[in-house]
Formats: structure tokens, sequence, C-alpha cells
């Protein structure tokens, strides 16, 4: 039974080469080897790595095709929340996950149902190639965004952090503020926040992105916010995340 991971391990391990050798990671800013990864987070790479290369199209469009080097997503995760207008989508805040959505509503042939089984996966491959690089909300590839842009994200981050610190209806500073005093970093005191995810969550049982975990733990809490409402709450966490690490998926230790 544990024959498939160890091919589909192998085979990650063995399609780029800056992975197959020793010093891949130390060239592209402290990125883990594959085999250093929590289990159920690697998982969730190598599925995403196989939706990345497979077509679900009548076409044969796939990621791959149009997406063909992979150090070009290097960048991409500690990028988000920013804004994106993809394929005449629309000019908003949007975070990594809503991207790859509405990339998948463009080419692939998948049902809704489909699309958001596989988009956690996806997030999780692509947020590999950032790992061991900061947290730069709003920039790509080391570009400071357009002002419009700008504007854009600092009214999300503006708004999300209203929605995080609401009291009526009670909100996430009910739970993530519990100590009067320092700083609003020092105070958010969320654990892993924007810098740990993708990651596998254990009531879900599965490994959720960022805004999968946040849209949950909305629900479960009664929080009243919707998925705009949502992306915001991301981007003011991000802000206050910006220079530091991405370490997706947590340790191999952290699960034990």
């Amino acid at each position: 039974m544990r024959l498939p991971l160890v091919l589909l391990l192998l085979s990650g391990v063995l399609f780029s080469p800056s992975l197959s050798s020793g010093v891949g990671s130390d060239l592209i800013g402290g990125r883990r080897e594959l085999i250093d990864l929590e289990q159920r987070y690697r998982e969730s790479v190598l599925k995403g790595w196989r939706y990345f290369q497979t077509s679900f199209a009548r076409d044969g469009m796939a990621c791959v095709n149009c997406h063909l080097s992979y150090e070009q997503m290097t960048g991409w995760a500690g990028a988000y929340p920013k804004v994106q207008v993809f394929d005449g989508t629309p000019f908003a805040v949007k975070s990594l996950r809503d991207v790859v959505l509405e990339a998948m509503g463009k080419h692939t042939d998948l049902p809704e149902a489909g699309r958001m089984k596989r988009v956690d996966d996806l997030v999780a491959f692509i947020a590999w190639w950032g790992d061991g690089q900061d947290v730069t909300p709003g920039l790509s590839r080391a570009q400071a965004p357009a002002a419009a842009d700008q504007r854009e994200l600092e009214n999300s981050v503006e708004r999300g952090r209203a929605l995080f610190m609401r009291n009526d209806p009670p909100s996430c500073s009910q739970c993530h503020i519990p100590e009067p005093g320092g700083t609003e970093t020092e105070r958010l005191n969320l654990d892993h926040a924007v810098t740990g995810f993708p990651r596998y969550d254990e009531k879900a049982g599965r490994v959720l992105s960022f805004k999968s975990f946040l849209l949950r733990h909305g629900m479960n809490h009664k929080l009243r916010l919707d998925p705009d409402q949502i992306t915001d709450v991301q981007a003011y966490l991000a802000s206050q995340a910006s220079g530091t690490v991405l370490k997706p998926g947590g340790t191999k230790s952290a699960s034990k």
C-alpha cells in the first residue's frame, strides 16, 4: 500500500533539477526538500504537482502549458493577497486560492465540485515553491504594484482590519487579541497565520489553504463574514506578516 506514495515522492524529487541536487535549496532562498515536509502537506504538494501537469479540458490545456518554468512560481505565494485581473475577471484584491479557482474556471471543464476538490492541493504545490521566501503582499517578482492596485490593496487591508477588530457582531479579535497593550502585531497572537499555510487541518482532515481555513473557521465560529470579507481579513493579516518567511505546512515534528 505504500508503493504509490513512494513512486509519487520519487517523481516529485526528480521533476526539477533544483530538487535533486543538494544545493538547490540554497540557490532559491531556503526551500525545504520534499522529504523534509510534514507528510500530509508533502502528499498535498505532490497531488498539486500532478494536477498542474494534467489537463482537465477537452482542448488539452493544463497549467504547465502556460507556466513552463516552475522557478517562476517562487514569488507567487508570498505576493498574495493582491489585485489581480485574469482573463476579464474583476479588478479586485484576491487570494492565491481565488486566482487558481478563476484559472480552473477558464481553462478546465471541471464542475465546481471538481475545482473545489483540487484547488487547495494546487495552492499547496505553488506555496511550496515559495517556501523560505518573504511575505510581500501586493508585490510580484520584486516589482511594486501600480498606484491603483496599491490603493485597492490598502483599502482591502483597512477593511480587513476593521472586520478583524469588529465587536458587533463579534469577530476575530474576541479571541485573538486577549491581552491589552503591546504592538498590534504582538497582540494578534495567531499561530502560523499566513506563513504556515497551506497546512494540514485536523478538523477538516485535509490540507487547507489559508483562505479555505478562514472560510471554515469563520463558519464554525459564526463570524458572518462572506468570501470577499475573508479575503480582506487575509489581506490585513498578510500586511502584518510582511517581511516574515513563508514556511507552509509546518514542520515534520509539528504533526506528531
